[in-house]
C-alpha cells in the first residue's frame, strides 16, 4: 500500500485497485531485487578501497540529487521514485567483478537505506535477505548448475533450475553468472 501511494503525486488523482496493488508489488519487488544485488556484492567485496572518479557513482550522486529536487518539488514522490529506480538500473547494470562496483554499491546503499528507508518507509531487507546459510548453500547450487551447463549437461543443469522454481526460488541468467531470488 506505500508503494502504490509513493508511485502517485498526492495530488494526482487516485486509481486504486487489485492490478495497481499488484504493480506497487512488482515496483517494490524490483527495488528489493536491486537492494539483494547490492548486498551480494557488498558481501563478496565490500572490503575493496573505493574507485576514483567511476562514472557510475556520478551517476548515483546525480540520481539522489533528483530524487531530493522532486521531494523539494511539491513533495513529489512519483518523480523521485523514478530516480530510484534509475539507482536500482545502475546497481543491476553492473558486473560484480567491476574495480567500481563495491563503491557503487556502498553509494546505493546508502541512498537505499536513507531515502528508501527512513523517508519513504520501504523495508528492504526484512525477510528476503538470504540467511548466511541459504546464501552458501544457493552459491554451492548455482556452482554445480554452471558446471554441468559447462560441460553441456543440459538435462542436470535443466533439473536443477526445475527443481529451484518448483520451491519458488527464481535462477537468473545473466552475463556476469547466474543469480537467484525467492519467485
Amino acid at each position: 500500500i506505500r508503494m502504490f501511494f509513493l508511485l502517485k503525486h498526492y495530488r494526482s488523482p487516485i486509481d486504486f485497485s487489485a492490478d495497481r496493488i499488484k504493480e506497487a508489488q512488482a515496483a517494490i519487488d524490483r527495488l528489493r531485487n536491486a537492494y539483494r544485488k547490492i548486498g551480494y556484492i557488498l558481501d563478496k567485496n565490500g572490503t575493496a578501497p573505493d574507485a576514483a572518479n567511476s562514472l557510475p557513482i556520478e551517476e548515483i550522486g546525480k540520481l539522489k540529487s533528483g530524487i531530493k529536487e522532486a521531494m523539494d518539488d511539491d513533495f513529489n514522490t512519483a518523480r523521485a521514485m523514478g530516480y530510484f529506480y534509475d539507482i536500482a538500473r545502475t546497481v543491476n547494470s553492473m558486473d560484480e567483478h567491476d574495480e567500481s562496483a563495491p563503491t557503487v554499491m556502498r553509494a546505493a546503499k546508502e541512498v537505499f537505506d536513507t531515502i528508501g528507508g527512513e523517508v519513504f518507509g520501504i523495508k528492504f531487507d526484512s525477510d528476503i535477505q538470504p540467511e548466511s546459510l541459504t546464501g552458501d548453500l544457493m552459491e554451492l547450487i548455482i556452482e554445480i548448475r554452471q558446471k554441468a551447463r559447462s560441460e553441456k549437461n543440459w538435462e542436470l543443469a535443466d533439473m536443477i533450475r526445475n527443481r529451484l522454481n518448483e520451491i519458488d526460488i527464481v535462477l537468473e541468467d545473466h552475463a556476469g553468472g547466474t543469480s537467484w531470488k525467492r519467485g
